[in-house]
């Protein structure tokens, strides 16, 4: 049996992994991974599955651990790629979610085979096995996967491949239809079920999740979060909007139960927030009352103290719902992200002073900047903005939670996944600590699972870039180009009638100096124009005298060149004649001699 890491080792995002027995293939997880700012112009990231199908060939079924975009967003473009309707194994709100994708990328009906998998119920793929075991995450039916395969020699191996998860609980969703509990406490003097796998014989390998293993301690229960939100309703006279990822059903659920016990309306905000809502309320894990929600214009004529809102945009997006909520906030400068949130704002709500602002999500790496100006704009307007541990638990364990899974599970080696190479260290370190073997791969490496794991080749792999409908176009060297146009900029000038506009695209000094600088460029280039013809006019009269002189002297150089070949041609009569003549008189001078 053989494991391959496709993404996600070495690398935030785009996790996949291939296992390999004998002939058959399955693969865990597809995801997506956000551009950060280097990528200029890249929506997105998906792992390059080339090498994979090239080499050993297309999966037989693939496995979603949950429904975040960086687990399942890719499904749509593997499925494209291999053009075949590959089963796709997954808990009901995570297929939902993925309808989503598949039906925004126009997947075809042919190629869709979804399939429910069971709690506990195992799925056979070819020789391999795989048993779907519920963990804590974020987002709620996040599992955990048992996966067993035969090695070359006919031993059964065992791979436990967590997924996103988490050890210590809330009781978030206890309240729910059809008893779906994600705070599940798995502390092992209550008999956690992931603690006596290992009972059916030992765990090969460990693939597990390394998002907080450089963070101390214990990741904490989102109760925690639940009751610091609702402190809030509970303290502030004003508004209160809470921005937060869209995925978090189980906060959403939270926040709307607290709305109710205060008597405040509930006004979801936000487009992904919509989307992850709605595929809860299908799967029956979201039902609010009726009354508790608002639309937009009902929760911007209601009194602040009667109104909370839940939204999107925690991590400064200048498009995301919480950017949009400031369009009629001062701007503290004309910067393109602020222009485009302004542009693209028609909603009826907006921020005002005296509303309390939450941030409910902890900042990712790259989106520090552009929340840093969001939350210096919302204080410069006098809006209350609140951030903290409390009010974000993480839905990744802690170095703690890790180790003790190590222990329950006492795998022979452990397989970091899920981090950059700093949290794969850290996690590595853990697994030394609880006396396991630990492999630190980078994707493509090749795993073989025997007496011992090791890694024994490499396969070619990577990402592939999306942009717009295009798939793998934008090379290396484009995206470096675009890199460089982006810190030197560029100037662009057009005609508009009579007037010439110039425009700084991409220059950092977006101050006054510059827009002076181009206004002056537009006059001197209308004064060049006037008097070049008289405007607009004088410009496109000369600019067609210009080409009508092109052609004249075109149609000159033709004519001369006629001429020549007609001059050639005549002389070359004339040598043919003096020939004639040559060989006559040669003739006649034979006939007189003899």
């Amino acid at each position: 049996m053989r494991v391959i890491p496709l993404g996600g080792c070495g690398e935030f995002g785009r996790n996949a992994t291939a296992y390999v027995s004998g002939r058959d293939i399955l693969l865990v997880d597809c995801g997506i991974q956000l551009p950060d700012e280097t990528a200029c112009g890249v929506e997105r990231y998906v792992p390059d599955l080339r090498g994979l199908l090239k080499r050993v060939g297309p999966p037989a079924a693939v496995f979603l651990t949950h429904g975040h975009d960086d687990h399942v967003g890719a499904v749509p473009h593997f499925l494209q790629t291999v053009e075949t309707a590959v089963p796709v194994y997954g808990k009901p709100l995570t297929l939902r979610l993925l309808r989503d994708f598949l039906d925004q990328a126009k997947v075809p009906s042919r190629l869709r085979d979804l399939r429910e998998l069971p709690d506990g119920g195992t799925v056979q793929v070819g020789a391999m096995s795989v048993v779907a075991l519920p963990l804590p995450h974020s987002i709620p039916e996040a599992c955990a996967l048992l996966i067993t395969g035969p090695d070359p020699g006919g031993t059964m191996r065992r791979v436990l491949h967590t997924g996103d998860f988490k050890l210590d609980g809330g009781g978030g969703l206890a309240h729910l239809p059809r008893g779906v509990r994600q705070a599940i406490d798995l502390r092992p003097e209550q008999g956690a079920v992931i603690g006596d796998i290992a009972t059916g014989g030992a765990i090969d390998l460990l693939v597990g999740d390394s998002t907080n293993a450089t963070r101390p301690g214990r990741s904490g229960a989102e109760e925690v979060t639940r009751q610091a939100l609702a402190q809030v309703l509970s303290d502030t006279p004003g508004r209160v909007i809470v921005a937060l990822f869209s995925s978090h059903i189980e906060r959403v659920a939270g926040f709307a139960e607290s709305c109710c016990r205060v008597g405040r309306r509930l006004c979801l905000f936000g487009r992904g927030l919509h989307r992850a809502t709605t595929a809860a309320r299908d799967t029956g894990l979201f039902r609010p009352p009726a009354a508790l929600l608002c639309d937009e214009e009902e929760a911007a004529r209601l009194p602040p103290a009667q109104v909370a809102v839940l939204c999107t945009g925690s991590q400064g997006e200048p498009e995301a719902a919480l950017a949009r909520l400031c369009a009629r906030l001062p701007r503290i400068w004309d910067g393109p992200d602020e222009a485009a949130e302004a542009s693209s704002s028609s909603s009826s709500l907006h921020l005002a002073p005296g509303d309390t602002v939450v941030l409910a999500a902890r900042t990712l790496p790259g989106g520090e900047r552009p929340l840093s100006r969001l939350v210096d704009r919302l204080l410069l307007a006098g809006i209350e903005v609140r951030s903290g541990p409390e009010f974000c638990t993480s839905g990744h364990g802690f170095a703690d939670e890790l180790r003790e899974l190590i222990e329950w599970v006492r795998p022979r080696a452990l397989l970091p996944v899920h981090g950059t190479m700093r949290q794969l260290v850290a996690h590595a370190r853990i697994a030394r600590e609880a006396g396991a073997v630990a492999l630190l791969c980078r994707d493509g490496d090749v795993i073989e699972l025997g007496a011992e794991a090791k890694v024994v080749e490499h396969l070619e792999t990577g990402r592939l870039a999306i942009e717009g409908i295009t798939c793998g176009q934008v090379s290396e060297a484009t995206r470096r180009k675009r890199q460089g146009l982006s810190r030197r900029g560029l100037v662009v000038a057009c005609q508009r009638g009579a007037m010439l506009l110039v425009h700084a695209v991409g220059v950092r000094d977006e101050g006054p100096e510059l827009l002076a600088l181009c206004a002056e460029a537009a006059r001197q280039g209308e004064a060049a124009l006037k008097k070049a013809g008289g405007g607009a006019d004088g410009y496109r009269e000369a600019r067609s005298a210009a080409v009508m002189d092109r052609e004249a002297r075109s149609a000159a150089v033709m004519d001369r060149e006629a001429r020549s070949a007609a001059v050639m041609d005549r002389e070359a009569r004339s040598a043919a004649v003096m020939d004639r003549e040559a060989r006559s008189a040669a003739v006649i001078a034979g006939q007189v001699r003899q």
